[in-house]
């Protein structure tokens, strides 16, 4: 219980940390104040904005969070690993509860400091965008998170050193959402969507993502399962 406890304090800070940069990159960067960064085309600002995420991400997983609780920070992710038998399944549900308690104080936190800002930006909420079809919102979002678990899988399982892992979770966060920003808003993570949701009192289309980020994670797991080799695992090593 102790060490599930401490997960999940852990996973709390660093869910706090990137909801709250999350949403300090929404407001700096899509924000009016500025009035050098309102003048840029918006899919530039996106991409500094999708720069702050990945770098948070970044950093919260070469933190002493990583170190403790291996830097989830999003309850997909650990659903994977419990699915793969890296986390105990007693564990699963208080290290998501601090998550989501994480995502919550970020989103308060950041809505706090620039309430007039994050109003009129939906206070960074995720929604799927009319001009595309739903079914391309579910895509992103399950098959976004899909490649997100199968990436930290393979990174994990060929050794790579946990400098190169931050580096390269942050960057595809970074890259990808950028690319699929403007579908869904590239959340990949029920606790980023369910803080601001929160902040926001605007629960549309919630179920979204938290469904299909759920689905996409727990797909990857059993398939890094069903076939390892897939994932940079080898038999002889002992890959689960």
């Amino acid at each position: 219980m102790r060490t599930a406890l401490k997960q999940a304090v852990s996973e709390a800070v660093g869910t706090a940390a990137l909801v709250f940069v999350g949403l300090a990159s929404i407001a700096i960067f899509l924000g009016d104040e500025i009035a050098a960064i309102s003048v840029l085309p918006h899919l530039l600002r996106l991409l500094l904005v999708l720069l702050g995420f990945g770098a948070v991400i970044t950093a919260v997983i070469l933190s002493p969070v990583g170190s403790i609780s291996g830097a989830h920070i999003n309850p997909a992710v650990s659903l994977a690993f419990a699915l793969r038998g890296d986390l105990p399944w007693k564990n699963l549900p208080l290290v998501i509860s601090g998550q989501l308690l994480g995502g919550w104080l970020g989103a308060q936190a950041a809505v706090a400091i620039w309430h007039r800002t994050l109003a009129g930006l939906s206070f960074g909420v995720t929604h799927h965008n009319a001009q595309f079809p739903l079914w391309a919102s579910i895509i992103v979002e399950l098959g976004g998170t899909l490649l997100l678990v199968w990436l930290i899988f393979w990174l994990l399982a060929t050794g790579k050193r946990r400098e190169v892992i931050a580096v390269a979770v942050g960057g595809y966060i970074w890259l990808f959402g950028w690319a699929t920003a403007t579908i869904s808003g590239a959340s990949f993570n029920p606790a980023r969507s369910l803080g601001p949701a929160i902040a926001g009192h605007d629960y549309r289309e919630l179920w979204l993502y938290i469904l299909f980020p759920l689905a996409g994670a727990a797909i990857a797991a059993m398939w890094c399962r069903i076939a390892p080799a897939s994932c940079g695992c080898r038999i002889q090593e002992g890959c689960r």
